[in-house]
């Protein structure tokens, strides 16, 4: 195994085992979002023959904020923490991949949140939620845009991460407010006409479009002003992911490197 597998491994190992020790991050990103897919299939979703699809969308709604919440909020406040003990000025020597410890990072960050996915996924389902006929196929594709919203909630979390201590309280601000505004918390077709513009080109919000209408099959187009599973669409909501965690990492690696200097 090479330096930089090394590396990816052993912070891939860190990171989950400091989200899982981590109280206040459990319940952020893993608490929260199961506590509110409770509330919102017993108070909000209507009984009726469309209710274990609404209830559904409820559920796969709290499991992206809770992948917003780990990007945005558990990334950045992880590598605070390496630089509070010292872990920065260790490695400086090294000379370590800037890129082995991101993609580390990730991997960590990945296995946890399919953990909390899966906790807020169980709440659902106990509560009645079920989307009949999926293929094995048109899970994965859903798993796989579930994925970039991680990826894009990580872009954001490395772009924060030179704001020092205010970037956790910012991360976790960042992941309601825009969860409020982009059709995370309330459906696409209750918001307001300059808010479906937001929910059609922010990046976490337009890949959970086309994992629901994946997961659907299409049937809940009629939800929507515009195809969210038309190819082209589906290009931007991928590559948009891409642009954003790509442009967190520039930032990420610059600080890093002006941070050497320093030292």
């Amino acid at each position: 195994m090479g330096r930089a597998a090394r590396t990816a491994w052993v912070f891939a190992y860190k990171e989950l085992l400091e989200s899982i020790r981590d109280p206040t991050n459990l319940f952020w990103t893993l608490g929260w979002p199961a506590i509110w897919t409770l509330i919102a299939n017993t108070a909000f979703v209507p009984e009726g023959p469309y209710a274990a699809e609404a209830k559904w969308g409820a559920t796969l709604q709290m499991v992206a904020f809770s992948a917003m919440s780990i990007g945005m909020a558990t990334l950045p406040g992880s590598i605070l923490a390496d630089r509070v003990r010292g872990l920065f000025e260790l490695l400086f020597p090294l000379r370590h991949s800037k890129l082995a410890e991101v993609a580390g990072r990730l991997m960590g960050l990945t296995l946890y949140s399919t953990i909390a996915a899966a906790v807020v996924l169980a709440t659902g389902v106990a509560l009645g939620a079920r989307y009949t006929g999926v293929t094995i196929q048109e899970a994965l594709s859903a798993s796989l845009f579930i994925l970039l919203i991680l990826l894009a909630s990580c872009g954001v979390g490395l772009i924060l991460v030179p704001m020092g201590r205010a970037s956790i309280a910012a991360g976790i601000s960042l992941a309601v407010v825009t969860s409020a505004v982009s059709g995370v918390f309330t459906p696409y077709f209750a918001l307001s006409e300059n808010l479906k513009a937001f929910s059609r080109t922010w990046p976490v919000s337009s890949n959970l479009h086309v994992a629901k209408y994946f997961l659907s099959r299409g049937e809940v187009e009629h939800l929507y002003d515009f195809n969210p599973g038309s190819p082209l669409y589906v290009l931007y909501a991928a590559s948009s992911s891409l642009v954003l965690f790509l442009t967190g990492v520039s930032i990420y690696t610059l600080y890093y490197r002006r941070l050497h200097r320093r030292w």
